[in-house]
């Protein structure tokens, strides 16, 4: 699968995942500044994995396999930790 190929899937996982997001934010009834700070906790993370990956691909395409292996790598050992730390700040702000 080519880069931009790759791109767009994960841009529409991405996008069907933000959909969900929003209309939960929405069904929860919170005010407006609650709701953008919920939308924007999440989509901004969400989309800069992302773009972060283009970059990477694109600032140095000749080393940019091993790059990515390595961050599939980091992500693939340290999944967990993400996973705990991301729950430890949604458990921080949750009232």
């Amino acid at each position: 699968m080519g880069p931009i190929v790759a791109f767009a899937f994960g841009t529409l996982i991405n996008v069907v995942f933000v959909v969900d997001a929003g209309m939960r934010i929405a069904s929860a009834d919170p005010g407006a500044s609650d709701a953008t700070v919920a939308i924007v906790f999440y989509a901004v993370p969400s989309t800069a994995g992302l773009l972060a990956v283009l970059v990477v691909y694109y600032a140095d395409r000749a080393r940019a396999e091993a790059r990515l292996a390595r961050m599939r790598g980091w992500i693939a050992r340290n999944n967990a930790t993400v996973i705990t730390g991301m729950l430890g700040v949604v458990g921080v702000f949750w009232q």
